[in-house]
């Protein structure tokens, strides 16, 4: 009989306990799921305002061409006919004449980039000082060089000055901080062509007191300031902190340049030797560029 009670009641003990830790055990939720943050990576961010300067060289075609001649002296129909006057045909020796010539060119840029993916589309401007001039000996096709002592003290010059442009640039990221880019637009600059008359003619070609040895002459200049388009290309890195450093090449055609030298009575006395020419314009130039991006050099990539 009381080995009977003592099972019972072991067994009802181990019941309760066992509900209890059952009931325990179901009363406790497990721990909620976290995932692990997503990676953040860290890339060079090309978009924003940026500005610098830029230093090289700039290699100038100025090819002069005198296309009409008007003695005065002789008078004539002149050359707002673009006829040559009889008596003073054009001497085709030194015409057109070359007037290349290479420069320093230094300067300002700024823009604005915006960076898609791997492809950088923006706007730029510059401003450069530049002194391509060029001095030859005689007036192309004023003289004839058979004649002795021709052409005496004449010369002839151009000078290209400052240019500036105004263009659109497109890059691809080759890798995260060097980038390819083409770049077009409008470019515009400052040209200039003169002479001096110190030679009558025939052996030079102005008409007035001059002659070897003499310091008495007539000077005439014509300047325009010249709108053309230019293309490019070039390669830019981004290095430490926000700083740009750049390698580009851009070429520029500004057309033709049409001009008159001694034109009308009072500039080279009352029977002036009108000329009338133009100037065929091409530069071609290389630059390397420091410049500085404002604003955060990397933005986070998830």
């Amino acid at each position: 009989m009381r080995s009977s009670l003592i099972a019972f009641l072991g067994g009802a003990l181990s019941l309760s306990f066992g509900g209890l830790s059952a009931a325990s055990a179901a009363d406790i939720a497990p721990p909620p799921y976290i995932p692990s943050p997503a990676p953040v990576t860290l890339v060079n961010d090309w978009s924003g305002f940026y500005g610098g300067g830029d230093v090289g060289g700039r290699w100038s075609n100025q090819n002069w061409n005198t296309t009409c001649l008007n003695q005065g002296i002789g008078g004539g129909v002149g050359c707002p006919l673009n006829l040559v006057v009889p008596n003073t045909p054009l001497f085709p020796t030194n015409n057109p004449a070359s007037f290349n010539s290479t420069s320093v060119k230094a300067g300002i840029y700024a823009g604005y980039n915006w960076q898609v993916t791997s492809w950088v589309v923006g706007i730029e401007g510059d401003a450069n000082w530049a002194n391509n001039n060029k001095t030859i000996r005689g007036i192309p096709g004023t003289f004839n060089p058979a004649t002795a002592g021709a052409p005496g003290l004449d010369t002839a010059n151009v000078r290209q000055g400052w240019e500036g442009s105004l263009r659109i640039r497109t890059g691809y990221l080759l890798t995260p901080s060097v980038m390819l880019f083409t770049t077009g637009g409008v470019a515009v600059t400052d040209v200039k062509a003169s002479a001096f008359c110190g030679t009558a003619f025939p052996v030079g070609w102005c008409t007035g007191p001059a002659g070897p040895g003499s310091n008495l002459g007539t000077a005439s200049s014509a300047s325009d300031t010249r709108v053309g388009w230019t293309v490019g290309a070039g390669i830019e890195f981004m290095v430490t902190g926000n700083w740009l450093v750049r390698g580009e090449y851009r070429y520029a055609d500004y057309g033709r340049y049409n001009f008159i030298l001694f034109p009308g009575a009072g500039v080279c006395g009352a029977a002036c030797d009108t000329i009338n020419g133009n100037v065929n314009l091409q530069t071609h130039s290389a630059m390397i560029g420091v410049a500085y991006k404002f604003g955060g050099p990397m933005v986070a990539r998830y």
